[in-house]
């Protein structure tokens, strides 16, 4: 298990847990429990998912409900390099200040929620590469990763609008909420768009 399937697995199973309400710890979640990806980070997350009781103060399990189920330590072997933490979180850092720049607001368009969706696309990206050190190509997301970020906002803004899609929502209706907020935020879409973008939301999510 990686820090980003944890991540996914915190918003499928908790629905307290939003990509804006994770905003914040995702930073500390890359720094202190990407050195145990794999079955640590999958042992602790069984273990935290068995015991953790959402409350309304704290609706979703953070770094260190996860960190009580894994070793103090991460033995590296005695020639192992140490893991430079707060150079990786320096250089994430850096590296999510210039895609900002150069591709997060322009891609966003003004709009908050969709670059709070890029985002929670691209600091994955930039916490791999920032343990690859200072020499790395600039962080750019592709045309489509673009796109499922403006989708996921959308989707996530009908949701806060219109509540949950419930059995008596007609489709047509549904569509009718879709437009309306992509027309607000000035991007336009298309239904059979619209459904391809779901479905690869769908097979990340499982």
């Amino acid at each position: 298990m990686t820090v980003t399937d944890l991540l996914q697995a915190i918003l499928n199973a908790y629905p307290g847990a939003t990509p804006e309400a994770l905003a914040t710890f995702k930073p500390v979640f890359y720094s202190r429990l990407q050195a145990f990806e794999g079955d640590k980070l999958k042992t602790a997350f069984e273990a935290t998912l068995g015991e953790f009781k959402p409350t309304a103060r704290q609706p979703f399990p953070i770094c260190a409900d996860f960190e009580a189920h894994l070793p103090k330590r991460m033995d590296l072997g005695s020639t192992g390099p140490a893991l430079d933490v707060k150079g990786h979180g320096d250089r994430t850092r850096r590296i999510m200040a210039e895609w900002r720049e150069a591709q997060g607001k322009r891609g966003a368009q003004g709009v908050t929620e969709v670059l709070r969706a890029l985002e929670f696309i691209a600091e994955p990206i930039a916490s791999q590469q920032a343990w690859k050190g200072d020499n790395t190509p600039p962080l750019r997301l592709t045309a489509k990763q673009l796109r499922l970020a403006q989708h996921r906002a959308i989707s996530q803004e009908r949701n806060r609008q219109h509540g949950p899609i419930m059995p008596s929502l007609r489709a047509d209706h549904w569509w009718e909420q879709i437009e309306a907020i992509g027309r607000a935020w000035n991007i336009p879409m298309t239904l059979s768009e619209w459904e391809s973008s779901t479905k690869t939301m769908q097979m990340e999510a499982a």
